[in-house]
């Protein structure tokens, strides 16, 4: 089955930032090499920022997605940026994020 969604605009004053990462075993040397994109946008859809870019890592796309979405909160701290929504696709890290179970592993320890 296809499950195609859409992107949906957050509420006014709300600025929504994407996180994905990717890798493919065959082009990215086993996943030493991961990559990742960030967008912010505004209640418009206006695109204010975007960066992608990619890892030396040995680790997996949760991980690597994991790191990549506390980077992105620690810039928008820093920034002053206020009423941010962070997105992810990955149901397992935003599983992980709405439990108050943290894993008993190095990806609990993120």
């Amino acid at each position: 089955m296809l499950n195609l969604s859409s992107w949906v605009k957050p509420s006014v004053g709300i600025i929504k930032c994407n996180v994905d990462t990717g890798s493919d075993a065959g082009s990215f040397h086993k996943n030493s090499i991961l990559g990742y994109v960030t967008c912010f946008r505004n209640h418009l859809g206006q695109l204010l920022t975007c960066k992608s870019d990619f890892l030396l890592v040995s680790s997996t796309i949760l991980q690597t997605e994991s790191i990549t979405l506390l980077e992105y909160m620690k810039t928008t701290i820093s920034n002053g940026r206020q009423a941010v929504l962070f997105e992810t696709d990955s149901k397992n890290l935003a599983d992980v994020l709405n439990s108050s179970i943290t894993p008993e592993n190095e990806f609990g320890d993120l």
